[in-house]
């Protein structure tokens, strides 16, 4: 048992039996929909989603095949939940590994922010040492062709000579560097690729992290973290390390078409309008209230269902132990919608900070 056992028997357990495989596999690769950005939210996930956002569906799924094979893990109708077979691994796991200080994958990764800052970082890093050494072709560490361009823009705008560009580059990371531990450092400068050397890899890396590729990777994640956490809180205007920040990145994670809708009901339309006027279907709309409902904790929830169904909605959902729709809306009859439920949910876990 490893990392990766901990993150997906963690995500089983806090489901409880009311998600499917699928759903449990969707969270911990950060797929951007309106069920598991409210699952990240109704389970207390914001840290694990989105963790694993390069595991292979193949490769989950044979993991899966083994805990229903060794008897750790038991079909509930449609859905799965951790046997006490199951929660004894767990429990065993949860003596070794944790979530990093700082991670917050759901402010970071799923927003792309960390993956974004470390790319156009490591990028110009190479470039500019390579082009110190004289060297002007190499193989980039990034075939992303916006971060290539990125960084090509970069180096053009800045007014000052490559070296000291080099040098204040240097100095900054220096002062992030020496917030860490020896062997949180050393990660991030080994993950770096120079004239002096290739970056290594996680594996190459794990010996000092637990002896585990994919915690390494956790770590390093975290430490990303809380890297733009303090440059966007400490550094003063005039830094290097403030160009490597995406400003247009924000740290909802309002979808695109849901900020469309957005617009549209500030402006004053109704739902009916909005569905009229973008051509959507209504369950696509819904979608998107539920999105903003979540991201927003002002959102007019009871616009669309009464002080008394919201709390009807939470009451059963207590009562009951569920965040499943179907059962919250067979107790509660056809009086209440499936969207008006979704929507009374988004203030389960404002209300329930442990539920």
């Amino acid at each position: 048992m490893n990392c990766l056992d901990w993150i997906i028997l963690t995500v089983i357990e806090r489901f409880n039996g009311q998600r499917t495989s699928s759903g449990v596999y969707h969270l911990i690769k950060g797929k951007r929909s309106a069920q598991t950005l409210q699952d990240t939210h109704l389970f207390n996930l914001q840290t694990i989603v989105c963790s694993q956002n390069d595991l292979e569906k193949e490769t989950f799924t044979k993991i899966l095949d083994y805990y229903f094979k060794t008897d750790m893990v038991e079909s509930a109708g449609k859905n799965i939940r951790l046997t006490r077979s199951g929660m004894e691994v767990l429990n065993q796991l949860n003596n070794c590994y944790y979530i990093p200080q700082g991670y917050n994958g759901a402010m970071f990764e799923w927003t792309d922010r960390a993956p974004l800052f470390w790319g156009k970082l490591s990028l110009s890093i190479q470039s500019i040492t390579y082009l110190m050494s004289g060297n002007r072709t190499f193989i980039p560490v990034s075939y992303e062709v916006e971060t290539q361009q990125w960084v090509k823009n970069f180096l053009k705008s800045v007014n000052v000579p490559l070296e000291i560009l080099c040098e204040k580059l240097h100095d900054e990371i220096y002062h992030f560097l020496q917030q860490l531990s020896d062997s949180e450092a050393e990660l991030i400068v080994n993950r770096f690729t120079t004239p002096k050397g290739t970056g290594k890899t996680f594996h190459q890396l794990k010996d000092r992290f637990k002896n585990d590729h994919v915690y390494t990777r956790l770590v390093f994640q975290s430490l990303l973290h809380r890297w733009l956490q303090n440059i966007e809180e400490t550094a003063e205007e005039d830094s290097v390390m403030r160009h490597f920040l995406d400003k247009s990145r924000g740290v909802d994670l309002i979808t695109g078409s849901a900020q469309h809708t957005k617009l549209l009901l500030d402006e004053g339309f109704s739902m009916e309008e909005i569905i009229t006027k973008r051509g959507l279907k209504r369950s696509t709309i819904e979608d998107h209230l539920v999105e903003l409902a979540l991201n927003d904790k002002n959102f007019p929830v009871i616009s669309y269902l009464s002080e008394e169904e919201l709390t009807n909605v939470l009451s059963i959902a207590n009562q009951l132990k569920t965040k499943r729709l179907r059962i919250i809306k067979e107790a509660l009859g056809s009086e209440i919608s499936y969207f008006q439920i979704r929507l009374a949910l988004t203030k389960y876990q404002e209300l329930n900070p442990n539920g």
